[in-house]
């Protein structure tokens, strides 16, 4: 073995060691020069571009992939931010869309692929609706008092926002606590926009968001509980059988002479027409002048006699 390696060194030494030497430096130069081609994928961000204020602008799909081919080089030196991917929201109108995304990216990458290649967009126009303010009285003054009125600074409240939104609004309200006051009172009351369902629809804006409200309360009251009457009539020819209230009573508040004068309360008066055998439904609760209750309504069946 030694003996091979030292013939081999003895001939045509020079050029020998000139071969390596230039191997050696192209594996070198191979080795630390070469930039091979090769692609990789990005999770990126989706933005709108150009958005307008006359609309908003809904889409589900937040995140896209991207597929970029570059020399190995380039992806070293990637940094995140370097890519961009946005839809355009110029000369949108009302409606749904299927929108391209557009992608900007570093000089040197090419683009392979870009997964979706649209997004489902919905545009939604920002509008206004006025609708009456309505304030809500919760609790009670103290025992001999009751709420004589109760004045707004403002009768009409605007509501702005996505049209979507905006129509679901059905009221806005605002609520004043009465417990423990015996005086008038005014206080700051915030407005809030309330759906079909009593909640609150957060996506528009209340102008204002809030009003001031006068509380004028009136002492010297009393109350009590007195049984609701309810006349139904029947068609021709037949009798009532039973009518149910419910519930069957109310408080009232009047003043001591008032209330002293009054033993009952009676509902509207509703008719069972021809051909019906019963009557159900919601009736008002009539109040003499001066006297207030805790209900408005009550609900009432009637039936007949056989």
């Amino acid at each position: 073995m030694i003996r091979t390696i030292k013939n081999f060194l003895k001939y045509n030494k020079k050029q020998k060691i000139s071969a390596l030497v230039v191997s050696a430096s192209l594996w070198v130069f191979v080795m630390g020069s070469q930039d091979p081609i090769m692609s990789s994928s990005y999770k990126v961000p989706v933005s709108l571009a150009n958005p307008s204020r006359e609309y908003r602008v809904i889409y589900e799909e937040q995140n896209i992939e991207v597929d970029l081919t570059a020399p190995r080089s380039k992806f070293a030196e990637y940094k995140s931010g370097d890519m961009h991917a946005f839809i355009n929201a110029t000369n949108l109108y009302e409606g749904e869309f299927d929108l391209p995304v557009e992608v900007s990216f570093p000089k040197g990458f090419e683009l392979d692929q870009i997964n979706p290649a649209k997004i489902h967009v919905k545009v939604d126009p920002y509008i206004e609706k006025q609708i009456p303010a309505e304030v809500i009285v919760t609790g009670s003054a103290v025992t001999d008092s009751i709420v004589k009125g109760i004045t707004k600074s403002l009768e009409i409240i605007t509501v702005i926002g996505p049209k979507t939104e905006v129509e679901s609004v059905r009221r806005v309200l605002g609520y004043v606590g009465l417990t423990g006051n015996k005086d008038d009172f005014a206080i700051n009351v915030p407005m809030t926009a309330i759906d079909d369902d009593g909640r609150e629809v957060k996506d528009v804006r209340v102008v204002p968001s809030s009003i001031n409200v006068t509380v004028d309360i009136e002492s010297g009251f009393k109350k009590k509980v007195v049984p609701i009457i309810s006349e139904i009539s029947p068609p021709a020819g037949r009798e009532i059988a039973e009518i149910i209230v419910e519930p069957k009573t109310v408080e009232i508040t009047a003043k001591e002479d008032v209330l002293n004068n009054i033993s009952s309360v009676s509902t509207a008066k509703a008719v069972i027409t021809a051909g019906k055998e019963r009557f159900e439904g919601d009736l008002k609760i009539v109040l003499p002048e001066g006297v207030t209750a805790q209900i408005s309504e009550v609900y009432v069946t009637a039936t007949l006699k056989k």
